[in-house]
């Protein structure tokens, strides 16, 4: 803002009755400093609102506010993602139309030691040598992770909402409970009544919002919610098809197929495709995404269509707001049943 007065690290070391060095130190390598010094610290950098990033500004020369795309993935995984590349391709411009400095920062799980729990102290260091005005999160970061975003004192915005119903992390996300429900209750106005789940991971809010309003529906609707035509896969175009397999080998029979993510309904209908099992007509599948990838089959998938632009807009406009502190509320966007050929 203009006639804003950025606060220095000299401010926060007269404040807090230490050296530059020591507030450098407790920014940086806070298991050095002593528990007394560091409380001084933090309490000053709470009060004075300082956030570490003057440095990388004035060696880059920007003026603009400088914005850290975060992610919790692996490069490689995130761009085999039609999902997430096309959400990279649609938040990158908004920002810069914004005005908006962009870097994709990739975070993967295992960044700390594989197998290990990422310790609070060594991801703030992480995020505080970013120098970055605000990071938006995409994805979903850890648990371990959250009372650091919180800490930072660097403003963050999330895509997805936050495993910790505690948290307190502004974010903007899809209406994934009631886009499931919306796929459940088209197969079943279609006639279908033994519909099978294809899920995926229980770390992710997206999935478990998509897993309970599938189960939701079929109990609102009167159906049993049956274990055997529950499987689950990963995301990837692959598992879809290890779970076609999956259910076909169990001695259950289905009629159709909810898939929580476009990539594994894509798998599911190729393992069918070379089976000659006709789709809609034997099996229906409707997926959810709305992102279409090179699609090897004649025939459209039937899928709920996240409002990618939307969510990118409302993020955008929300960091803003963030930045020049005000207050922000989370937001769910609604999501659009596309009724095409496989259901």
């Amino acid at each position: 803002m203009k006639g804003e007065i950025r606060v220095r690290i000299a401010d926060v070391a007269k404040k807090a009755r230490v050296s530059e060095a020591t507030v450098s130190r407790a920014l940086n390598n806070p298991e050095i400093v002593t528990p007394e010094l560091l409380k001084r610290v933090n309490e000053s950098i709470r009060a004075l609102k300082y956030r570490p990033n003057p440095h990388a500004k004035s060696l880059a020369g920007l003026t603009s506010p400088s914005v850290g795309i975060l992610l919790f993935n692996e490069v490689g995984e995130v761009f085999r993602s039609p999902f997430w590349a096309q959400a990279i391709s649609s938040l990158y411009p908004s920002l810069l139309s914004r005005d908006f400095q962009c870097s994709l920062i990739f975070q993967p799980k295992n960044l700390f030691g594989q197998n290990q729990k990422i310790s609070k102290t060594s991801f703030l260091r992480f995020l505080r040598t970013r120098y970055v005005d605000a990071f938006i999160i995409l994805g979903f970061p850890p648990l371990e992770t959250l009372e650091a975003f919180e800490e930072c004192n660097i403003p963050i915005l999330m895509w997805g909402r936050p495993l910790s119903l505690n948290s307190n992390i502004a974010y903007v996300e899809t209406d994934n409970l009631h886009g499931a429900a919306d796929a459940v209750n088209y197969l079943i106005d279609k006639g279908r009544s033994k519909i099978a789940l294809i899920s995926a991971r229980s770390d992710s809010t997206g999935s478990t919002d998509r897993t309970q309003g599938y189960l939701m529906t079929l109990e609102r609707r009167g159906l049993p919610a049956d274990e055997q035509l529950i499987v689950h896969g990963n995301y990837s175009l692959e598992s879809g098809r290890s779970a076609m397999r999956t259910l076909l080998k169990r001695s259950v029979d289905f009629d159709s197929i909810f898939a929580i993510n476009d990539s594994m309904a894509f798998g599911a209908l190729e393992v069918l495709a070379d089976l000659k099992i006709k789709v809609p007509k034997k099996i229906a599948i409707v997926g959810f995404d709305g992102v279409q990838s090179e699609n090897r089959f004649s025939q459209d998938l039937t899928t709920v269509c996240i409002d990618i632009q939307t969510i990118c807009n409302l993020l955008v406009d929300k960091l803003g707001k963030v930045l020049n502190g005000k207050s922000v509320k989370s937001e769910l966007v609604p999501a659009l049943l596309l009724a095409r050929e496989t259901a």
